[in-house]
């Protein structure tokens, strides 16, 4: 005569089918999340690449349309450049309108740019109110004096110069033609060249 299981027996026997669909359980989820990270994450990974690149090259382009802009604005009497190899610093006052003669009139304003060709570098920066040492302004809305190539270098040097664009190589200040070539060249790609047109305004 068979006796009936004890209620012990059976706790253990629940508990060993309970751990063993835990185990399951946990080895199909293991299984399911490596095909998952093995298929997606080179998906993933691609994906945000290209859009990291393409947000870089827009980026690019946008500081170039904003440079134009402010060549463009500022006239031949507003621009002090100067290359020194293959890096250069650009002070730019812009132009604001004419008076009620017809003179032209300047903004009290600098638009600093600087490129660094070694970490391939566009910068920009805004100066407002400058002075000279005896307290004097040094923009006054008539025809701008020229920035010296030392005083832009000192001004690059103060803190809160924006980049604008990276991983972008610029060539030298075209004299004779008027387009000036900026490349792309971010990592891993096939890098884009960028025209930036200065007819007009050279």
């Amino acid at each position: 005569m068979l006796e009936p299981l004890s209620s012990n027996a059976f706790q253990v026997k629940r508990r060993a089918s309970t751990l063993l669909e835990l185990l399951t359980a946990i080895t199909l989820l293991g299984a399911t999340a490596y095909v998952c990270f093995t298929l997606i994450w080179p998906v993933f990974f691609k994906a945000s690449r290209l859009l990291s690149r393409g947000n870089e090259e827009l980026s690019v382009q946008n500081a170039l349309r904003l440079l134009r802009s402010d060549v463009a604005g500022s006239g031949p009497a507003g621009r002090s450049f100067y290359p020194s190899g293959k890096n250069w610093v650009m002070g730019l006052v812009p132009l604001e309108q004419t008076d009620p003669e017809g003179k032209p009139r300047w903004q009290k304003t600098l638009i600093l740019y600087r490129y660094s060709a070694s970490p391939q570098i566009l910068s920009r920066r805004t100066f407002s109110q400058m002075t000279w040492p005896d307290g004097s302004p040094r923009l006054t809305g008539e025809t701008p004096v020229l920035f010296s190539h030392a005083e832009l270098l000192n001004l690059v040097l103060q803190e809160n110069t924006r980049v604008i664009a990276k991983n972008i190589q610029a060539d030298a200040w075209p004299e004779l033609q008027a387009t000036w070539k900026f490349r792309h060249t971010e990592a891993q790609s096939k890098g884009r060249t960028f025209y930036f047109d200065l007819a007009g305004f050279l």
